[in-house]
């Protein structure tokens, strides 16, 4: 993998972690500070919270002294989008992108080397692949390589 690509990969994922801790910080500041109130400030055993999943809704409430302090719900589909739906539109810019200038980052080569085989690979070609060659079906040896037919 080269530099640029791994360069450019991390700043993708950097992007992602971003947003996420900037979508959690905004979605869910509100109810902390709520429950924190709650908890901290009014009298003891005066504050209650709930979370509660149903129908493919999540639904929270903060409440202090009888006073609703926060109140809030989200569909499931919904919360997916938020946390999916900008990060995979970062990926297909980025793919994109990747993809227009990839002539410019890795040129093409003209002619693909390919190492030189290991002795035992030539020796192997020069047997004819028999060994490779499944035996007759009425259990007789397989024919020299020189008698059999190649493909």
């Amino acid at each position: 993998m080269s530099t640029e690509r791994r360069k450019s990969i991390r700043g993708l994922v950097a992007a992602w972690v971003v947003y996420w801790a900037g979508l959690a910080a905004v979605e869910l500041t509100p109810f902390m500070l709520a429950f924190w109130r709650a908890t901290h400030v009014a009298k003891p055993g005066s504050g209650t919270a709930s979370v509660s999943f149903s129908n493919l809704v999540f639904s929270a409430s903060v409440t202090a002294a009888g006073k609703s302090l926060y109140s809030g719900s989200a569909h499931l589909l919904t919360i997916a989008a938020w946390i999916a739906v900008p990060p995979l539109a970062a990926w297909a810019v980025w793919a994109t992108r990747r993809s227009e200038n990839r002539g410019a980052l890795e040129p093409a080569p003209d002619r693909l080397e390919l190492p030189e085989p290991s002795p035992a690979m030539a020796d192997h070609r020069r047997r004819g692949n028999a060994a490779c060659r499944p035996a007759p079906r009425d259990g007789a040896a397989p024919p020299p390589p020189s008698a059999s037919p190649r493909a």
